[in-house]
C-alpha cells in the first residue's frame, strides 16, 4: 500500500478579464474550464479554485487550487458556465447545448453533480445562462430563440419543480425520457444576447439583444396562473445601447493608447459630421463602431492602405482618418490626418481629457 501524502496546494495566476466560457468568480471562488480529453483540443472539465487575493491594477488574480481533482462536466466542450450569488453551485452547458448541468463548489461533498436538466434534443448554441438572486430560478437563451426557465431544485429554498417527459415510464429504455425539461419558455428569435433577473421577482427575465433591444418577459401568468403565454414587450435601448457601447469603445481606446498603439474606430462618411448617405453598392467590411489599433510609428497612408488591401475593398473607395482634439481655445475640433506622416506625430497635440478622443476613420470615395 502506498504512503499517503499530503499534496500541496498550488498558486496560479488568472486573468480577470475572461470571459464565461472560461472563468466564472466571485469575491470568494473561481471556476475555471479545463480540459479533460485525452486527445486535447477545448476543456470539457471545470476546476474549483479559492480566491487568495485580487490584483486590479494589473488585472490579475491570484488563486488557489482546491486539493479535489478537476470535475468532468460533459463529453464534448464547455461553451457557457454561470455562478450561483452565493457562489455554492456552478452550472455549465457544452458546446451541444442540449443539457445544463449543475454542480456543488463545497470541497466536502463527494458527488459533485447536483443538477441536471435538459434544454432540448438538437444542438443549440447558448450564449447565456443566469441565475435569479436568490439563486432558487436559472434561465438560458441560445441560437434556437427559446428563452428557457428552470427551476434550481439543487436549491432548498425553491418551491417549484421542472417538468417530466410525457414518456416517463419509458425510462428505463433511455436517460433523455426521464430528463427534467425547463417549466416556462419563451420563443425570442433576436440573436446573441445576455440575460439577467428582476431584482424583486423569479418570474420576470430581462434580455438585451447585441442590436440594444431590450425585451421584459413575464412568466407569472404561466407560473402562477395557469396561462398559456408569457407577457412580453420590447423596446429599443437607443440612447442607453449608445451611451453603453460608447462609453466601452472609449476605456478600451484609451486602453491601447496607454499600450502605446493608436486605437482606430470605424466608421461611414466623408467626416464626422458628415450627412452623406453611405454607398451600399458595395459590401462594407467592418460594422460601425468597430476598434481597431497599430502602431503609433505606422504611416496614416500606410494603414489605410493596408486596411483597403486586406478587405479588398474598390480603388476608388478609401479610409480618410480624423483625430478628435481639444484645440487652444477649449474648443472640440476634428482634425484630418496627412496621409505621409505618422500617428505619433499627432499625438504631441492631443489633449488627454474627456472631451478628447482617439482617431477616427471614415469610410468614403
Amino acid at each position: 500500500q502506498e504512503e499517503e501524502t499530503e499534496e500541496e496546494d498550488t498558486d496560479l495566476t488568472l486573468p480577470m478579464n475572461s470571459t464565461s466560457s472560461e472563468i466564472v468568480m466571485n469575491d470568494k471562488i473561481a471556476v475555471v474550464r479545463c480540459n479533460l480529453n485525452e486527445t486535447g483540443g477545448r476543456g470539457n472539465g471545470i476546476m474549483i479554485l479559492r480566491i487568495l487575493k485580487t490584483k486590479m491594477n494589473d488585472q490579475e488574480i491570484t488563486v488557489i487550487r482546491n486539493k479535489e481533482n478537476p470535475i468532468k462536466a460533459s463529453e464534448s466542450a464547455v461553451s457557457q458556465m454561470a455562478l450561483s450569488h452565493d457562489g455554492t453551485m456552478v452550472v455549465t452547458t457544452s458546446v451541444r447545448g442540449t443539457l445544463l448541468r449543475g454542480f456543488t463548489t463545497d470541497e466536502e461533498v463527494k458527488e459533485k453533480k447536483i443538477l441536471e436538466v435538459r434544454r432540448g434534443s438538437s444542438q443549440s448554441r447558448i450564449y447565456h445562462i443566469a441565475f435569479s438572486k436568490d439563486d432558487t430560478m436559472i434561465t438560458c437563451i441560445g441560437d434556437k430563440g427559446t428563452l428557457h426557465l428552470f427551476a434550481n431544485t439543487a436549491n432548498k429554498a425553491c418551491k417549484r419543480e421542472n417538468v417530466g417527459s410525457s414518456m416517463r415510464m419509458l425510462s428505463f429504455a433511455s436517460s433523455y425520457v426521464s430528463s427534467k425539461w425547463s417549466l416556462a419558455q419563451a420563443k425570442l428569435k433576436f440573436g446573441e444576447a445576455t440575460l439577467f433577473f428582476e431584482k424583486d421577482s423569479n418570474n420576470i427575465v430581462f434580455m438585451i439583444t447585441k442590436n440594444g433591444m431590450l425585451f421584459r418577459v413575464d412568466f407569472t401568468k404561466m407560473l402562477d396562473e395557469n396561462g398559456t403565454e408569457p407577457e412580453i414587450q420590447a423596446s429599443f435601448m437607443t440612447k442607453v445601447y449608445e451611451a453603453l457601447l460608447k462609453k466601452n469603445k472609449i476605456a478600451r481606446a484609451r486602453q491601447l493608447l496607454d499600450e502605446g498603439k493608436v486605437p482606430i474606430i470605424i466608421n461611414y462618411g466623408e467626416n464626422p459630421d458628415s450627412k452623406k448617405n453611405v454607398d451600399r453598392s458595395v459590401k462594407w467590411p467592418f460594422n460601425p463602431g468597430t476598434l481597431l489599433s497599430c502602431g503609433k510609428d505606422m504611416l496614416v497612408g500606410q494603414v489605410c492602405y493596408e486596411l483597403v488591401q486586406a478587405k479588398k475593398l474598390s480603388k476608388d473607395h478609401n479610409f480618410v482618418f480624423f483625430i478628435k482634439m481639444v484645440n487652444e481655445d477649449e474648443e472640440v475640433v476634428y482634425k484630418e490626418l496627412d496621409y505621409q506622416k505618422t500617428f505619433s506625430s499627432y499625438f504631441e497635440e492631443y489633449k488627454s481629457d474627456e472631451e478628447s478622443l482617439p482617431v477616427y476613420s471614415y469610410i468614403t470615395k
